[in-house]
Order: C-alpha cells, then structure tokens, then sequence
C-alpha cells in the first residue's frame, strides 16, 4: 500500500502596514552651526548739571553669558546730576537712561526717574537720577510667534529730601563694568565727559555688547 507523505508548509509572515511609526528613521543633514545666539545689548546714559558746584557721574554694569542653547543677558545704567549754586545764578540738573537687545526672544526692562529742586537758606539745589534695569533671554532653538516679547515699565518720582550741600567743584565721572562669554564677542563704548569751573558738568556713554 502506497504511503502518502505531506511536503512541510511554512506559516505565512506577518508584514506590518505601512503606518509612519513603522518606518525607519531617517537622518538628516545639519543646516547650520548650532547654540549661536545672536544676543546684543545697548546700555546708554547722559547727565548733566549747570550751576557753581556741579557733580555728573555714571555707571554701567552688563553681562551676557551663552549656556548651551540659552543665551542670558542682564545690564544695569545709572547716570546722576547734582547742581548747586548760592549766588542767584542758574541751577539745572538733568539726568536719562535708556537699555534695549537685539536677537532676544524676551526682553524686560525697568527704569526709574527722580527729580528735585530745593532752595536751602539761600542755596538753589538740583538733583536728577536715572537708572535702567534690562533682562534679555534668547533660546536659540525657538522664537515667538509673533515676534520677541517686550515687558517695560517706567516711574517718575519727586526727590523730596535734598543733599544739603555738595563738594565745592565741578566734577564729572564714568564707570564701566562689561562682560560677555562665549565665542565671537564684542564690547563697544562711547564716552564722551566735560566739567568746566563754576560753570558746568557732564557726562555720556552708549556701550554696546554682545554676540557677532
């Protein structure tokens, strides 16, 4: 009797649909260099005082440091006029700041104006003060939709309790403290300072820092 064998059957092979998930992913090429933020900062201030004894000064703080693909930036200007005279003659002081960055995603600023006039047995006094506080944040692989975010606020306020007195003299003074790290970095300032006897004091600067 004739034996009948089975040729062995192999079970079908389950081939998953094409579904994105399934399939193998692809490399692409870069398109650039990456983390180089463009950040720059301005920090800008002027004073000036008119009046027999005269004092003008400013100060300037910055810092900007690249942290992976966050680039930080804060700044600080300060400028400030004391004028005084005791002889009926003019008596002005007058003092402004002002901070803005370029290639932030944010940007928060504050400043702050005071001024005040006060006569002291005979003595006509003037004091002016401005002071601007910047925060500038720039996260290099995103930017806002509708461009960077901007929050500024700015006071005014009255000086009310005046120096007695000032130095006999007419002065005018400037400092600078700037400081950006990372790759391709710039610091730039102009600063332009006068004081003439019994006459006059000023003083101005725009310092600009940052990335290339």
């Amino acid at each position: 009797m004739p034996i009948r064998t089975r040729s062995p059957i192999e079970p079908p092979q389950y081939t998953p649909p094409e579904f994105p998930y399934f399939r193998p992913p692809v490399e692409s090429e870069p398109t650039g260099p990456e983390n180089v933020s463009h950040l720059q900062m301005e920090l800008l201030g002027n004073a000036d005082a008119v009046g027999v004894d005269t004092f003008a000064k400013g100060d300037a703080q910055g810092h900007i440091d690249e942290m992976g693909s966050v680039a930080i930036g804060y700044g600080l200007v300060e400028f400030a006029s004391y004028a005084s005279a005791s002889d009926g003659g003019p008596v002005f002081a007058a003092a402004m700041t002002e901070a803005s960055a370029t290639g932030a995603d944010f940007i928060f600023s504050w400043t702050t104006n005071a001024n005040g006039t006060q006569n002291i047995d005979g003595t006509e006094i003037a004091v002016s003060v401005s002071r601007t506080y910047l925060i500038a944040i720039d996260i290099e692989t995103w930017e806002p939709r509708h461009g960077p975010i901007h929050v500024a606020y700015e006071t005014e306020h009255e000086i009310t309790h005046l120096p007695a007195s000032i130095d006999e003299g007419n002065f005018a003074t400037f400092a600078a403290d700037v400081l950006v790290e990372g790759e391709d970095t710039f610091v730039d300032m102009v600063l332009s300072t006068l004081a003439i006897e019994d006459q006059l004091s000023t003083v101005g600067a725009i310092i600009d820092f940052g990335f290339l």
